[in-house]
C-alpha cells in the first residue's frame, strides 16, 4: 500500500495535469479551473507546511 504523503504529491500534479487538459478544451472555463486548482495546491502546501513546523518539537 502506498503511504498517505505519497499519495498526495502523486494527487496533486494528476490534478494540476487534468485542470491543463480541460484548460485547453476549454480555454474560458479552463482558465478559472486551472487558477481554482493552482490556490488548492498553495493552500494545501501551505498547511502541510504549517503542521510540518507545529508539529516539531521547540528546541
Amino acid at each position: 500500500m502506498i503511504p498517505k504523503e505519497k499519495l498526495k504529491t502523486i494527487q496533486i500534479p494528476t490534478l494540476l495535469l487534468m485542470g491543463v487538459m480541460i484548460g485547453t478544451m476549454i480555454p474560458q472555463t479552463g482558465l478559472y479551473i486551472i487558477v481554482i486548482l493552482l490556490m488548492i495546491l498553495f493552500t494545501t502546501t501551505w498547511v502541510t507546511m504549517n503542521r510540518q513546523i507545529h508539529s516539531q518539537p521547540i528546541e
